[in-house]
């Protein structure tokens, strides 16, 4: 069955690249859309997606105020921003927030696709030209906590770093606290955005 999507962007031209390209992949299904983000959560209720797609800088409602609310309300829609703002600390807002994707306008093209399926898949997806925006030393971490963000770089889950390092679940999980605070992340996706962003440098060693 199709991903269901709603698009919400206030740039008609914008808006009608993506419905056709999202439309011609046989796993999107584009089911409705809008130019405002005052109308998000009448389509939100109307129609029930599994996805949005929705500008930060909208008439009505901004993008990061919606993401807000859909944290607030507990919504199960999963929503990707697509946004021209690269600055670290708009990045990492969103991630905050819950935004399990953010594309940058300029790459919409060769991006949006792939965050679609991506997202849809449960994982996240940043654009990858943001992996320069999101590195920053890793100054700090102990060796435990840099052999944990390789191993988060490379898709491991909890469960199989406690059983590779011989350590407990709980201990992983207070490692993954204590680097998120040392890098300054926030949000439950912002830790595996940010390894799976700069996976090439973090596997390198050499962050």
């Amino acid at each position: 069955m199709p991903l269901s999507i709603i698009l919400i962007d206030d740039h008609p031209i914008t808006r009608k690249g993506i419905r056709d390209m999202l439309n011609e992949h046989p796993e999107c299904r584009i089911v409705a859309e809008s130019g405002n983000g005052a109308e998000v959560f009448n389509l939100l209720d109307r129609h029930n997606p599994d996805i949005l797609v929705m500008d930060i800088e909208m008439p009505g409602a901004d993008g990061l105020s919606v993401l807000a609310r859909i944290r607030s309300e507990n919504r199960p829609v999963k929503a990707i921003l697509l946004t021209m703002y690269d600055q670290d600390v708009i990045v990492r807002k969103a991630l905050h927030l819950g935004a399990a994707g953010y594309v940058l306008k300029e790459s919409a093209v060769d991006d949006i696709l792939n965050a679609v399926l991506t997202v849809g898949k449960g994982k996240s997806y940043l654009s990858p030209s943001l992996g320069m925006v999101m590195v920053k030393p890793h100054v700090g971490l102990t060796n435990k906590e840099e052999q944990i963000l390789r191993c988060i770089a490379t898709g491991m889950t909890s469960a199989a770093m406690a059983a590779e390092l011989y350590l407990s679940e709980k201990t992983i999980e207070s490692h993954r606290r204590n680097i998120c605070k040392k890098l300054g992340l926030e949000g439950k996706n912002a830790l595996l955005a940010y390894a799976m962003s700069n996976k090439d440098t973090i596997l390198r060693g050499n962050p």
